[in-house]
C-alpha cells in the first residue's frame, strides 16, 4: 500500500470514530480515548499501527515485523541485540478530522502513562513536557483544534536511557554527589541511573528480569469533552467508620475533586453533588461554589445492617456497594456522573510488646480486619507487563479488556490461598481497575510506592515526586483491598547494610530521612489521613492506613528513630526479607523466625512451556542446556548458577536423559 493510501485511510477511520462522538450532544462529560491508526517514527523508521490499549517503542517494531522473532526482545539474548531501540528517539503521531462539536463545550488533551521525557505537542503548538511516568497530565485545547480539517497530536519522546546519563552529568558539573547504584553490575546487562528517572525501576535492568527502557504510552490520550465545563476529577478518597460497638453502625465521608474550566463570570453560580449508596438507598448531597478543589460530604451516617469486606477465605469475604455520584448545575442539570465500588472495613496493623516485662522480645506485627487478626498468605507482585503495547498471543483476549492478564492472574492467587498481594516498588502503581478486581476477590494489598534497592536524589525544588506521592494515594485511597503503604523497597536496607558505601552512611542516611521520612511518608500521612470536616476529627473514628517507613523495616521502632534506626532486617520488629539458598531447605530450622516475612523465596528455572517461548529453536538441544550460554545470560543474580546448584546438593537430581525437552523438564 502507497503511503498516500495508507495515510488517507488513517485519516478516514480516524474522522468517522472521532466526529461521531464530538457531535452527541449531551450535558455530561464525554472521555474519548484516541483508539485507531498511530505513526510511531524515528530518524529512520516511520510505520503504522493500530491500537486499543498502549503503544510503545519496542513492541511496535515486533508488531510491525510481523510477529518475527527477531525483534521480540523476550527471545534468545534480543534484550542485548535490539537495545538500539532504547538508545532511539521515537515518535508517536496520531491523525484525526472534528466535524463537528459545540466550541462552547470545554475539551482537554489528557494523557496517563506516559514513558517518559516528552513533548506533547497539537497542530504544531507545545501544549507541554512530561518528566513523570506516574503522573496523568492535562491541557485545555479548545482553541488549538481544527474543525473540518486535519488534526496532528505528536508525542516526541527522548531516549530515557539517555536522560538518565544526562541528568547524572549535570549533578556532577553542579557538584552534587550522584546517588549510588551507578549502574547495575554487568550480569543485568542492564542501564545506568534509573533512580534519577521517574519510571519503572526495573525497565533498567534487574536480577530477575530484563531490561527494556521504553520510550510510549500505556494508556492511549483521551479527549474529555465538558458541555459545563465543569467535571469530576480523578482523585477520590472515602473515609468509612464505625462507632465501635462491633461494628454495628457505620458512618462515611468522601474527598471528591472537582475540575473547574468555567470563565469567572460564570462562577457565581453554585454547583451541587448528589450522592446515592444503591444497595442501601441511601442519598447525600452537598452544594458548592464553582472553584478547584477536594469536596468533603457525607454519605452515610449512623447506618446499621451494613454488610463488611473481609478479605477472601474470612467471614463472609468481600462486599462491595455501588457509590453513585452526580454533579449538577442549575436545575439540577447532570453534568457527570461517577460511579465507585466501595466496602465497609477497618484495618489496623498490631505493633505491642510480645512481652511486656521482657520488652527485649520485642514487638508483634500482624493485620487486624474489622477486629480480626489475619494470617496472612501473600505473595510479591512485579509488573505483570513490560511493553503496553504488546497484545499477548499465548492466551487470547476475548473480553476486549486491557488489563485482562493481570486480572487473570490476580484470580490465580486467589484461587492458589494466597489473600495479600505486596505491590513491590520497582514496578508499576497498577490501573484502578486492578484494584477493583482485588476488591472484589478480597485479595489484600501491600503497596510500596516505586523506589526500590538504591538510593535517590534529596527533595529538589522541581522534582515531582511529592506531587506523584499525593496523586496516587488520593486516586487509590477508596479501594478496601490496600490495607498498608510503604516509602519504598530496601533503600534503607541498602544504606544500613552497606551495599553501595559503608554501613549506616551518615550522608545516605542523611539523604534518606530527607526524601523518605520528611518528604514521601509525611505527605503519604497527609494523604491518607485527609483533609475532612471537623466532625470527622472530633468524632476520632476513621482509623487511617499505616504507612512504613521502608521495607523491610522496624515499623513503630522506625517510626519513633525516624527513620535513623540501625537495623531494618531486626526480626524482631516489623518486616523482613529473607534468601537462603543452601542447606537442606526442606527443613524449617533453616528459616529466621521473624514477625512477618514480607519477601522470601529460592530461584526456579522457567516451566519448560514458559522457556520454549523465550528460544528461537526449540529443536537446538543446546538451547534446552540448563547451564547453558543461553540460560547463563538470562541468570542475572550475582550468585549465577550457584544457588542451583547448591539446591541439588539437597535434592536428588533425576537421571539424565538424552531428549534435551525431558531432560530440561526433570
Amino acid at each position: 500500500m502507497s503511503n498516500f493510501i495508507q495515510y488517507f485511510f488513517l485519516i478516514f477511520y480516524n474522522f468517522i470514530y472521532i466526529s461521531t462522538v464530538l457531535s452527541y450532544q449531551n450535558i455530561e462529560t464525554k472521555w474519548i480515548p484516541l483508539i485507531g491508526n498511530w505513526i510511531i517514527s524515528n530518524q529512520t523508521i516511520s510505520k503504522q499501527i493500530y491500537t486499543k490499549f498502549g503503544i510503545d517503542s519496542y513492541s511496535t517494531q515486533w508488531i510491525i515485523d510481523n510477529n518475527n522473532n527477531n525483534n521480540n526482545p523476550f527471545i534468545d539474548d534480543n534484550d542485548v541485540k535490539l537495545r538500539w531501540i532504547a538508545y532511539d528517539n521515537w515518535t508517536f503521531t496520531k491523525i484525526f478530522i472534528i466535524e463537528q462539536f459545540n466550541f462552547n463545550n470545554t475539551i482537554e488533551l489528557y494523557i496517563d502513562g506516559i514513558d517518559t521525557f516528552c513533548e506533547i505537542i497539537l497542530n504544531n503548538h507545545l501544549l507541554g513536557v512530561t518528566e513523570n511516568s506516574f503522573l496523568s497530565y492535562t491541557w485545555k485545547i479548545n482553541h488549538l483544534l481544527n474543525l473540518k480539517r486535519i488534526n496532528i497530536l505528536e508525542i516526541k519522546c527522548i531516549s530515557t536511557v539517555l536522560m538518565a546519563k544526562k541528568k547524572a552529568e549535570l549533578m556532577k558539573v553542579r557538584k552534587k554527589s550522584i546517588p549510588p547504584p551507578f549502574c547495575w553490575p554487568s550480569r543485568f546487562h542492564g542501564e545506568c541511573h534509573v533512580n534519577l528517572v521517574r519510571t519503572t525501576q526495573s525497565i533498567f535492568g534487574w536480577d530477575w528480569g530484563l531490561t527494556l527502557p521504553i520510550q510510549g504510552l500505556w494508556t492511549l490520550p483521551q479527549l474529555v469533552v465538558s458541555p459545563s465545563g465543569l467535571r469530576f476529577g480523578e482523585r477520590f478518597k472515602f473515609y468509612a467508620y464505625s462507632q465501635h460497638d462491633q461494628f454495628k453502625l457505620w458512618s462515611a465521608e468522601i474527598d471528591v475533586e472537582i475540575v473547574v474550566n468555567v470563565p469567572s463570570y460564570n462562577r457565581l453560580s453554585k454547583a451541587c453533588i448528589y450522592s446515592y449508596i444503591e444497595e442501601l438507598n441511601v442519598f447525600g448531597r452537598k452544594c458548592f461554589g464553582m472553584e478547584n478543589e477536594m469536596i468533603t460530604m457525607e454519605v452515610l451516617r449512623n447506618q446499621s445492617k451494613v454488610k463488611l469486606w473481609w478479605p477472601i477465605g474470612t467471614e463472609t469475604g468481600p462486599y462491595l456497594y455501588t457509590l453513585v455520584l452526580y454533579l449538577t448545575v442549575g436545575f439540577n442539570k447532570i453534568v457527570d456522573k461517577k460511579e465507585y465500588l466501595i466496602g465497609f472495613r477497618e484495618v489496623e496493623l498490631i505493633e505491642d510488646y510480645v512481652d511486656s516485662s521482657h520488652i527485649e522480645l520485642g514487638r508483634t506485627f500482624y493485620f487486624k480486619i474489622n477486629g480480626l487478626p489475619i494470617f496472612i498468605t501473600g505473595a510479591n507482585w512485579i509488573p505483570a507487563r513490560y511493553m503496553p503495547g504488546r497484545q499477548y498471543i499465548l492466551m487470547h483476549n476475548v473480553t476486549n479488556d486491557r488489563i485482562w492478564l493481570e486480572k487473570r492472574l490476580l484470580r490465580s492467587a486467589s484461587l492458589s490461598g494466597i489473600n495479600l498481594i505486596r505491590i513491590w516498588g520497582g514496578g508499576r502503581y497498577e490501573d484502578d481497575e486492578f484494584y477493583k478486581e482485588a476488591d472484589r476477590l478480597g485479595l489484600m494489598i501491600w503497596h510500596d510506592m516505586m523506589f526500590a534497592v538504591a538510593t535517590y536524589p534529596d527533595k529538589e525544588r522541581n522534582d515531582t515526586v511529592e506531587e506523584e506521592i499525593r496523586r496516587q494515594i488520593s486516586r487509590l485511597h477508596y479501594h478496601p483491598s490496600i490495607i498498608v503503604w510503604s516509602t519504598d523497597n530496601e533503600v534503607k536496607q541498602a544504606i544500613a547494610n552497606g551495599w553501595y558505601g559503608p554501613p549506616m552512611d551518615l550522608t545516605l542516611l542523611s539523604i534518606f530521612k530527607s526524601r523518605f521520612v520528611e518528604s514521601i511518608f509525611n505527605v503519604i500521612n497527609d494523604e491518607e489521613n485527609g483533609r475532612s470536616s471537623a466532625r470527622r476529627w472530633e468524632a476520632s473514628k476513621y482509623k487511617p492506613r499505616r504507612c512504613l517507613i521502608s521495607s523491610p523495616g522496624n515499623g513503630y521502632l522506625t517510626e519513633k528513630f525516624r527513620g535513623l534506626d540501625p537495623d531494618p532486617d531486626n526480626p524482631l520488629y516489623g518486616d523482613i526479607h529473607y534468601y537462603t539458598y543452601s542447606g537442606d531447605l526442606w527443613s524449617e530450622s533453616n528459616y529466621v523466625l521473624g514477625r512477618f516475612i514480607s519477601e522470601f523465596g529460592i530461584q526456579s528455572i522457567p516451566s519448560p512451556l514458559a522457556w520454549a517461548r523465550s528460544i528461537s529453536n526449540i529443536s537446538n538441544p543446546k538451547q534446552w542446556d540448563v547451564f547453558g550460554s543461553l540460560m547463563d545470560h538470562r541468570q542475572h543474580h550475582q550468585l549465577g548458577h550457584q544457588m542451583l546448584r547448591l539446591a541439588l546438593e539437597y535434592i536428588t537430581e533425576p537421571a539424565n536423559r538424552q531428549d534435551p525437552i525431558r531432560n530440561y523438564s526433570r
